[in-house]
């Protein structure tokens, strides 16, 4: 399981920039900008959606399972923050979509690392084709959105008798 990491040790902090840490002596620390996170092959769409997910192994066995919130999404990705480190290279993606049904996706785990918040952080990409990475995003964008923006009900407001 030590290569499924397959990243340089790093820290991502909170305010989701990266920074390469633990370097040999005498090299500096790498800190990538936010122009360089944006030449990224697509936009990132900022979202907090709830995903569960399982870790497979190269046996097509559950290694683990375990929940994480998306923080960002793109046609091409997602970046999840866990509570634990991803050990799995491969993982597939579970969340509900704004009628409660579920969605799902396989990706490609490539890295994760400790954020500074002592969370976790892992960038992964989707494995499914582009029309449905688009519309696992869209669909996960269009939750969130909904849920965001929804009004309280006056259910919701009435204190417990």
């Amino acid at each position: 399981m030590e290569n499924a990491l397959f990243h340089p040790v790093c820290l991502v902090p909170a305010d989701d920039s990266v920074v390469f840490g633990q370097n040999p002596p005498g090299q500096k620390q790498v800190i990538l900008s936010e122009a360089h996170m944006e030449k990224r092959q697509h936009p990132r769409v900022k979202t907090r959606n709830l995903i569960s997910y399982v870790g497979m192994g190269s046996d097509g066995k559950i290694s683990e399972q375990s929940m994480g919130k998306a923080l960002n999404i793109s046609q091409s990705g997602i970046f999840l923050e866990t509570p634990k480190r991803v050990l799995s290279e491969s993982i597939s993606m579970m969340s509900v979509d704004t009628n409660n049904n579920l969605i799902e996706i396989k990706g490609q785990v490539i890295y994760s690392a400790e954020r500074s918040n002592g969370r976790f952080g892992a960038g992964v990409r989707f494995k499914g084709s582009h029309a449905e990475n688009i519309q696992f995003a869209m669909k996960l964008i269009k939750a969130f959105n909904t849920k965001k923006y929804k009004a309280p009900t006056t259910a919701n407001l009435q204190s417990p008798a």
